[in-house]
């Protein structure tokens, strides 16, 4: 053995003993996962009645504004009009909507009982991707805030039954960026069902 390398031996057996007790490189998990995993559901919850209706409320433009622009991001609108059709064949229910009085659909509105795409969420500039930790987590609440939405705005409402009715809704329109000569959607966080004109 060489002068020296026992001391060297003996600090590196040191050094090993300090890494085995020590374990500097121990990753700690983030605050998020002590609370345990992401619950979307309580997260929308927390939100529709304290943030997200009322902003969707507030930034609503009348529908014909929407329809007259070219974008098809989701944006938050107005509507009146009467109901002149209704498809349930398949849960995602649709019910087309007059607003111009001429008798022709101008507006698709979602009815359920399932409530698709990411309108609600994505017109709400206070949630953004970089707030969660994945796309799974993102994707999530807006599931939530769909589910928020059947929960609320058409809590008891039977589609079918909305055909020849006048309605009154707030909510969140956008069109199919590959089909844009055909009617836009709404999805709805506040309806009022009216009579039949």
């Amino acid at each position: 053995m060489t002068p020296g390398a026992g001391a060297k031996i003996a600090a590196g057996l040191g050094v090993v003993a300090w890494l085995a007790i020590a374990r500097p490189w121990t990753i700690r998990p983030i605050a998020e996962e002590s609370h345990g995993p992401f619950d979307a559901t309580a997260y929308a919850a927390r939100l529709w009645d304290a943030r997200a209706v009322p902003a969707i409320r507030s930034r609503a433009i009348p529908f014909a504004a929407f329809a007259s622009q070219s974008t098809d991001g989701a944006t938050p609108v107005s509507l009146d009009g009467v109901v002149v059709d209704v498809d349930v064949r398949s849960r995602l229910g649709v019910a087309a909507i007059d607003v111009t009085g001429d008798g022709r659909p101008d507006a698709r509105l979602l009815v359920g009982p399932v409530l698709r795409g990411t309108a609600i969420r994505d017109a709400l500039d206070f949630i953004q991707f970089t707030d969660f930790t994945n796309q799974i987590q993102f994707a999530s609440v807006a599931n939530a805030l769909n589910e928020r939405a059947l929960a609320s705005a058409l809590n008891g409402v039977t589609a079918a039954s909305l055909a020849g009715h006048r309605v009154q809704v707030i909510g969140v329109a956008w069109r199919e960026s590959s089909a844009q000569d055909e009617l836009p959607y709404v999805v709805p966080v506040q309806l009022t069902i009216g009579d039949r004109p």
